[in-house]
C-alpha cells in the first residue's frame, strides 16, 4: 500500500485508570465523553461531496492509502451534500453481531472484531472490505467548518450522512458528570467494540 502524509498528526490519547486525573483534567470546563472504539483509525478526505482519499492512521505522521476499500465501507456515504474539503477521523469498526456472523463461516476465525477491520480494509482484494460488513464511525472533524462546539460539529457531521461516535456532553453546571460517564458508558452499552472512554475538553 502507498503512503501520504497527514495534514495534521494522528496522535494517541493519554491514558489513565484513575478517575480523579480525568476530573482534574477537565478542571470544571465543558466536556465530552465518548467511546474508544476498538477497531483501526481511519482519515476520510471529501471534496466536491466524494470521497478523494482515506488513508490508515500508521506511524501517526503518514498513513497507508486505502481509498478503494474504503469506498466499500457498508455506511460510508457516497455523496453528501458539502462541496468543500471535509476531513475526518474516525475508527472502521466491524459490530460484535456481523463479526459473530462472519467468522462462523470462516474456516480459520478471527480472535477479535479489530483484526477482522484491519484485515479488511488493508486488503488489496478491495471485495474483502464490502464481505467484511465494515462501518466507519466518526469522532473527529479536522476541518474547519464554522462551528466551535465540538458537539455541535459531530451533529453537523451526522446530518451529513455519517455515523458518528455514542457521546455524552458533560456540562459543569449540571454537576460535571464525570462519574456518571464512567458508570454508564460500558463496554456492554456499545454495539462495536470498545476499549475505553474518551474525554475532552469541548
Amino acid at each position: 500500500l502507498k503512503k501520504q502524509k497527514h495534514s495534521k498528526p494522528t496522535l494517541s490519547a493519554a491514558k489513565t485508570k484513575d478517575v480523579g486525573e480525568i476530573k482534574e483534567f477537565i478542571n470544571w470546563r465543558d466536556f465530552y465523553g465518548s467511546y474508544k472504539l476498538d477497531g483501526l483509525t481511519l482519515v476520510v478526505i471529501f471534496e466536491n461531496g466524494m470521497l478523494q482519499t482515506a488513508l490508515t492512521r500508521g506511524s501517526g505522521e503518514e498513513g497507508e492509502i486505502v481509498t478503494e476499500a474504503a469506498k466499500l465501507i457498508s455506511n460510508m456515504p457516497k455523496l453528501i451534500n458539502y462541496k468543500n474539503r471535509l476531513e475526518l477521523r474516525g475508527e472502521c469498526v466491524v459490530t460484535w453481531d456481523n463479526f459473530n456472523y462472519i467468522n462462523e463461516r470462516l474456516e480459520e476465525p478471527f480472535s477479535h472484531p479489530r483484526n477482522m477491520a484491519a484485515g479488511g480494509i488493508r486488503n488489496l482484494d478491495t471485495n474483502i472490505a464490502k464481505e467484511r460488513m465494515l462501518e466507519f464511525v466518526v469522532f473527529e472533524c479536522v476541518t474547519d467548518i464554522g462551528i466551535d462546539d465540538k458537539f455541535l460539529i459531530l451533529q453537523k457531521i451526522e446530518e451529513l450522512g455519517f455515523s458518528v461516535v455514542d457521546a455524552i456532553y458533560g456540562k459543569v453546571d449540571n454537576g460535571c458528570p464525570v462519574d456518571y460517564i464512567v458508570e454508564n458508558m460500558t463496554a456492554e452499552r456499545s454495539k462495536y467494540p470498545v476499549d475505553g472512554v474518551i474525554f475532552e475538553i469541548n
